[in-house]
């Protein structure tokens, strides 16, 4: 968890609109996220967008909110 962390903290924003086509799962999947973290990413985009499905949470715009939400309040969400 920590290293996805570091890696969204580090990424700059407009990095994050490559990823608009592909499932927050597969971007978690491809950095070696365990099952845990990616339930975690997926359960905190549900609540968000309010979509169940693991294949419509659009991985540029989950990387982007949680990258604003660990930067401001140091937390992975806030605003639902």
């Amino acid at each position: 968890m920590k290293s996805i962390i570091r890696e969204l903290i580090s990424t700059d924003y407009h990095e994050f609109d490559k990823y608009g086509h592909i499932p927050l799962r597969i971007w978690l999947t491809e950095r070696n996220a365990d099952r845990g973290v990616i339930d975690y990413f997926e359960f905190l985009a549900t609540l968000e967008q309010i979509t169940d499905r693991w294949y419509d949470h659009s991985a540029s715009e989950n990387l982007y909110v949680r990258k604003m939400h660990y930067q401001e309040k140091g937390v992975a969400g806030y605003s639902f």
